[in-house]
């Protein structure tokens, strides 16, 4: 099985609408994205995280303030309601960048202002190009208008896409279709009944990684979670792993991330506590954690609950404890509500390149586990 989700049962339940796994950097990144190694890097390592950490709070899936998104290319480059927010090439001349410098009349973020780096990262990344991995935004040479471009990519439907950004249920990641998107599977793409066993989770990325029981494949013993039609999420459609649950995409599909790759996993969901059993409960992964001996390296990035110690902590797990984790008793505020998880990796040691988010705004605890530099390689099976 190449990626597993989850790898063992999820506390006492847990109810997921949408999971998604994108690879930054990835091996095809130099013929899909409109941009250089050295400005993808950029763009990864110091503006995504900066927007999901300090921006999509208000300007993302869940809130549009002023109509203006910040977790996609196509909303960054569309504008809000006041229009365009960046002129690429033209850093001066951004409204996106007057309103972090806070100089002007617009004052963004409005509770506390970046800090100088923050801001030398986002007018770098604008006097570069403002280019977005995946979306195809207009070149610093040309008119330094992104409006044109942005509006024929959504079909001219900026209204509409306002309105759907306003009422878009918090537990989803909006519409994720860029081309470094390499799993994505979400609980309003199953037509089943309330109840129905899930024998098969579609992929929507395109890729036909679909997700099935791990039952029979390779010593699994994960069976078919249930279908719900109002979850505890946001009360929609969502899929409910009990303790048994498992579910794996195909082994002869592997994600194209190896070795010290970059990525990021998300998952939506509503966690529910667990006692007794196997301390380990699995969200979202890939690679191959269980290697026969320690490889001295992480091999594999998952997304779990590690509840070896006294409490329960969130862990970015590489296999043989070459993880990175949050303290001990962690995730005691996020039992029983519905959350957005997200975990981004960039190259390096897996303790200090590893970035936990929650609901979009980065985890202010402290990191440990291994300085180890990965080493990831896909499942056989």
């Amino acid at each position: 099985m190449s990626e597993t989700i989850p790898v063992r049962n999820l506390w006492r339940w847990i109810d997921v609408v949408c999971a998604l796994l994108l690879p930054f950097c990835s091996l095809n990144s130099a013929s899909v994205f409109a941009a250089d190694e050295t400005e993808i890097q950029h763009f990864e390592q110091q503006v995504r995280p900066l927007l999901i950490a300090k921006c999509v709070k208000c300007h993302g899936a869940d809130k549009s303030e002023a109509g203006l998104r910040l977790d996609r290319g196509e909303g960054v480059a569309r504008g809000g309601d006041s229009g365009e927010v960046i002129r690429a090439g033209k850093p001066d001349e951004s409204l996106l960048i007057q309103a972090v410098r806070q100089t002007g009349e617009r004052k963004m973020p409005p509770d506390k202002k970046l800090s100088a780096e923050e801001v030398r990262a986002l007018e770098k990344w604008v006097r570069d190009g403002a280019r977005w991995p995946g979306y195809e935004a207009a070149s610093a040479s040309g008119s330094g208008s992104l409006v044109e471009k942005a509006k024929a990519a959504l079909g001219a439907r900026s209204n509409e896409n306002t309105e759907a950004a306003k009422s878009d249920r918090g537990g989803r990641f909006g519409d994720l279709t860029e081309p470094g998107l390499q799993l994505w599977l979400k609980a309003e793409s199953l037509k089943l009944d309330d109840q129905q066993p899930v024998t098969i989770w579609p992929d929507a990325s395109r890729h036909e990684r679909h997700a099935t029981p791990t039952m029979g494949r390779a010593g699994g013993t994960g069976t078919a979670p249930r279908f719900v039609a109002r979850g505890d999420v946001h009360g929609g459609p969502a899929v409910r792993f009990d303790r048994d649950n498992g579910l794996a995409t195909p082994g002869d599909k592997p994600l194209p991330i190896t070795g010290d790759a970059s990525y990021t996993l998300l998952v939506s969901a509503n966690l529910r506590q667990r006692f007794g059993g196997y301390p380990y409960d699995g969200l979202l992964g890939f690679g191959e954690p269980a290697s026969p001996a320690n490889p001295g390296r992480p091999r594999a990035g998952l997304l779990h609950i590690d509840r070896t110690g006294s409490g329960w902590r969130l862990s970015h797990a590489g296999g043989w404890n070459h993880d990175a984790m949050l303290p001990i008793d962690s995730l005691r505020s996020w039992h029983d509500r519905p959350l957005r998880l997200a975990v981004i990796k960039r190259p390096g040691p897996m303790r200090t390149t590893t970035r936990f988010f929650v609901n979009g705004e980065s985890v202010a605890q402290p990191v440990s586990g291994s300085d180890a530099i990965p080493d990831i390689v896909p499942r056989a099976d």
